[in-house]
């Protein structure tokens, strides 16, 4: 195993190396902790997007079926009437 070694090449003592090594993994867990977050955030305001979407979506079927029963009706009444009738 390599021992640690200081900007000047020496050697450092045991202390200072584990000290290091957990200041570093702290900064890397607080990094996570930040991207943890962000993610986080992202994803409520994706579902809340997805659930805005969802309801349009539903609203324009809703709004489909209505017109595509117009139309039948339409097309029934226009078949009863006779030729006179339409010319009004």
């Amino acid at each position: 195993m390599s021992e640690d070694t200081n900007s000047a090449g020496r050697p450092t003592p045991p202390e200072e190396g584990i000290e290091l090594r957990v200041k570093r993994i702290q900064e890397k867990l607080q990094l996570l902790l930040r991207q943890r977050d962000l993610l986080s955030k992202e994803n409520n305001r994706l579902k809340e997007e997805l659930s805005q979407l969802q309801q349009e979506h539903g609203d324009q079927s809703q709004r489909l079926d209505q017109l595509q029963q117009q139309i039948e009706v339409l097309k029934v009444t226009s078949t009863v009437m006779s030729e006179g009738e339409k010319r009004r």
